[in-house]
């Protein structure tokens, strides 16, 4: 009987080449093919879409933080996001109110041209139910159909799209990043190294037989440049921050990437370069009060005493944040723990990977920042958050994912939930 088939996203840049010896260990692995990062990324969807087709199979990245949010992002431009579903609903939702009376359509010409036929089939409907009297019957027959159709034009557009409502490829994690928090939080570990890269078949069947998968929360960051009006947006699986922090990652980035990189040659000397680069941040950074504008729509009790409380905190508010003097970094968390294996969160409000929401927290500068790494956690929590609009006076770093970026002037930054890609849990 043969196996279910892999297809491993391996980022050769990661983890000081042990990408390139985990393709050689598995080389002559049968039902194994393999998406070469970076130079791949863009070819990869022509080549193997035969394979994407495939209901059985199951993909790897073997990658850091940054790798796994880049692989779910080029899974989700194949096969989308869940939110496509919701849309389909909301649509579904409409036309029941339009048979029951309690919708009124005064502009035609505003309904989006994607679901106009749809919308203009109400009459039709009307006169099923007539002649039929069963209303769900009805609605069942038009929904079908118009799931058919929404299935049929992707595939028109895009030959591997003909699957996209149907499955989507549940993605794991070999972890070859610094942090690897992603794979923490899914339970493959902390780090691979070249011993357990002798067993990684035992690793391979168990993700061939997981059953643990779960649609985890995939986050939107939205950006634009108040003084150009330039745009961007970047994905977010696991935290989002501006500040210090930030700072650090984005220098280390510049370090790696530059001529001092080839010092990096496994993650245990990647971490040892890490402390030199983060004592470049240690003196003169503002308290993110002084720049700073963060707004977030929570339906959560706020933990702090100077949060601007709407009028029902059981109800969706949206929540001015106010901080002290010493809050140098702004923290969005969305996976269990950050910074290598750091809870910042540490309230016992319920919370999981798929719960649409996102805990925002500040924290200090480097000296606090190091503490939370040896355990001492001395965050701040704030709420829960379903989005958060973020506005900035001044350039700004900020890091997703532990990739750190710049942004060279004042801007605006939307958070909001993008959908959910499935992920395989070793648990």
């Amino acid at each position: 009987m043969n196996e279910s088939p892999l297809l491993i996203f391996a980022n050769r840049i990661s983890g000081g080449g042990l990408a390139g010896k985990l393709m050689d260990e598995l080389a002559d692995e049968p039902n194994i093919y393999f998406v070469r990062l970076p130079e791949e990324a863009s070819t990869f969807q022509n080549t193997y879409s035969e394979l994407l087709k495939d209901q059985n199979l199951k993909c790897v990245v073997a990658g850091g933080d940054g790798s796994v949010n880049w692989v779910v992002s080029l899974l989700s431009n194949v096969f989308g996001h869940d939110n496509s579903n919701e849309n389909l609903l909301n649509n579904i939702d409409n036309n029941i109110d339009v048979l029951s009376g309690n919708h009124q359509n005064d502009n035609q010409n505003e309904v989006d041209t994607e679901n106009e036929a749809f919308n203009r089939n109400d009459t039709n409907i009307q006169n099923e139910v007539a002649q039929n009297g069963n209303l769900s019957n009805v609605m069942a027959n038009n929904i079908e159909n118009m799931t058919n159709h929404e299935t049929t034009q992707n595939a028109v557009t895009n030959p591997t799209n003909a699957n996209i409502r149907s499955y989507r490829p549940p993605l794991a994690v070999f972890p070859l990043g610094t942090g690897n928090d992603m794979s923490r939080a899914l339970g493959w570990g902390r780090a691979v190294n070249k011993r357990r890269i002798k067993h990684i078949r035992e690793e391979l069947k168990i993700i061939r037989e997981g059953k643990h998968i779960e649609n985890v929360d995939v986050w939107k960051l939205h950006f634009k440049r108040l003084d150009s009006g330039i745009e961007d947006s970047k994905t977010m699986m696991n935290y989002f921050s501006i500040g210090v922090d930030a700072e650090i990652a984005h220098n280390f980035e510049e370090f790696r990437l530059g001529k001092c990189g080839c010092c990096i040659c496994c993650q245990c000397m990647s971490l040892t370069c890490y402390v030199p680069v983060a004592l470049r941040s240690m003196c003169g950074k503002r308290p993110i009060r002084n720049y700073l504008t963060v707004d977030v729509e929570t339906n959560n009790e706020c933990h702090i005493h100077n949060a601007n409380h709407g009028q029902n905190d059981n109800e969706n508010t949206v929540q001015r944040l106010d901080v002290g003097r010493s809050e140098k970094t702004l923290v969005f968390q969305a996976i269990p723990s950050i910074y290598a294996g750091r809870d910042l969160w540490g309230r016992t409000s319920p919370r999981s990977m798929s719960d649409r929401k996102v805990e925002v927290l500040t924290e200090g500068g480097v000296w606090r920042l190091g503490f939370a790494q040896i355990g001492f956690n001395t965050a701040k929590p704030f709420c829960q958050g379903t989005k958060a609009t973020i506005t900035s006076s001044e350039p700004l770093y900020y890091q997703v994912d532990g990739e750190g970026f710049f942004v060279n002037g004042p801007a605006t930054v939307t958070v909001e939930r993008e959908g959910s890609y499935p992920l395989i849990f070793n648990k």
